[in-house]
């Protein structure tokens, strides 16, 4: 069989090794010593093939004998994988592996032999994220079954993973689909584990009892779908028994999952430092603020998900939420896509007296917003916040009505009534030439205060 290196025209093989081959050839050279690439301007096409035949050689003996360059194993649809990772496997044996299992290919029905693949190595995965559909099938599932295939069917042996310090199990939910892979969630003992992202799957059914592990600093609670349940409530219930849980991520596509609460019940969790809410509306987030207790919560961040054809909704119930209690630590607050109006703000801004580093991503402002609130601030209608930093991120509002904010503040600093507005970052993706022009004229009155693209 011809090389393929051989039916590649010699003019694009220039190209191509014209800018990689210099820096490849003078680490493979022997001594380090610094040399040409070719000896003579115009090479022969044999004297470029063998150069290019061998600068691959070499490197592909350093990749054979670099253990940590395999140690990612990415499984996808598309092509026949059992070589492929059975080598990678071999070659990364004094390293702990990344797996990344996606989709699904019709196939493997039988996925004995790829299971027997992954058995042995089992205990050196350090990251798994798997991907099922609704009936739990898929790669991942593959790789699900291995563990249980270590532990057996009907052992109660936990496994000891002491290497293990991210799970990613990600699926479809349904009803009416059968339980399968089978769980192991809670048959290993993972003391390094400090992550944890699981969906509404039937592996993430059994993930409730690994919410007592002390390691455990960060979690994502994933729903997908319209179906809500008991579940959900019981394992939210059991956060607070996290002694080192410090982020929390809620990602929820739709609010009706959601269970109604009592207003008596609270689920106190003082380590957490950040949280953030991935959702369509700002239900889910001010619903989970209201049963919350996390007074040293540091940054909070809500992400409302676009919805096709319609406004971007307020944040009015979660500012009010935070006005019910106080968060003495919470300095960082981060806003994406909301609609924003300027009474919400006049009612609850004293919830936000200690927030120093503002956020504004993808925000539509009403207009007159910040000058109606510098104002309010000015006449002592509303407290000023410690607010330092401002950032806006492709927002929509007036570069004037902003100028005019940043001038009062500063003004009223001067004064010792508020703190000093010290940075406000523009990333806009168009500005006017008259919005510019009034940024650089601020800018030359107020240098370092404001920053634009």
């Amino acid at each position: 069989m011809v090389p393929i290196i051989n039916e590649i025209p010699i003019e694009i093989l220039q190209y191509i090794f014209m800018f990689c081959i210099p820096p490849i050839s003078q680490k493979a050279h022997e001594n380090g010593r610094r040399s040409r690439v070719f000896e003579v301007d115009d090479p022969h096409p044999d004297a470029i093939r063998w150069k290019i035949s061998t600068i691959c050689h070499y490197w592909k003996s350093v990749l054979d004998s670099t253990a940590t360059a395999w140690s990612t194993v990415v499984i996808s649809p598309g092509e026949f994988v059992y070589e492929k990772v059975e080598r990678q496997l071999k070659l990364s044996t004094t390293c702990l592996l990344d797996i990344y299992a996606k989709g699904y290919n019709p196939r493997f029905v039988y996925d004995d032999p790829f299971t027997k693949i992954f058995q042995p190595h089992v205990g050196r995965i350090g990251r798994l994220y798997c991907e099922l559909d609704k009936f739990g099938c898929g790669y991942g599932s593959y790789i699900l079954r291995a563990f249980s295939h270590q532990l057996g069917d009907t052992s109660d042996e936990i496994m000891e993973l002491p290497n293990l310090q991210d799970i990613s199990i990600i699926g479809e939910y349904s009803q009416t689909a059968s339980p399968f892979p089978s769980p192991f969630l809670h048959r290993i003992h993972a003391p390094r584990l400090t992550q944890l992202l699981v969906s509404q799957t039937y592996e993430g059914q059994t993930f409730y009892e690994k919410l007592e592990d002390d390691s455990l600093t960060r979690i994502k609670l994933l729903y997908l779908g319209y179906h809500t349940g008991i579940p959900q409530r019981i394992h939210i219930f059991k956060l607070n028994k996290l002694v080192s849980l410090k982020s929390l991520i809620v990602s929820m596509e739709y609010p009706t999952q959601f269970p109604r609460w009592d207003p008596e019940e609270t689920i106190p969790i003082p380590t957490l430092k950040y949280l953030r809410f991935e959702c369509r509306c700002t239900t889910v987030a001010s619903t989970f603020l209201s049963f919350l207790r996390v007074p040293n919560l540091e940054h909070l961040s809500i992400n409302l998900q676009p919805v096709p054809r319609s406004f971007r909704p307020t944040i009015t119930d979660v500012l009010e939420s935070l006005a019910a209690r106080p968060y003495p630590s919470l300095s960082r607050l981060t806003i994406e896509r909301a609609g924003l109006l300027g009474n919400e703000f006049e009612e609850n801004w004293a919830c936000l007296q200690n927030v120093k580093h503002i956020h504004f991503m993808q925000c539509e402002f009403t207009p007159f917003w910040f000058h109606r609130v510098a104002d309010k601030t000015a006449s002592g209608n509303i407290a000023a916040p410690m607010m330092s930093d401002l950032f806006l991120q492709l927002c929509s509002f007036g570069v004037g009505d902003l100028v005019y904010y940043i001038n009062k503040r500063n003004s009223l600093s001067a004064k010792g009534t508020v703190v000093k507005l010290e940075r406000v970052k523009l990333l806009q993706s168009s500005l006017s030439q008259r919005d510019r022009r009034i940024l650089r004229g601020f800018e030359k009155a107020y240098p370092g205060v404001i920053v634009f693209n």
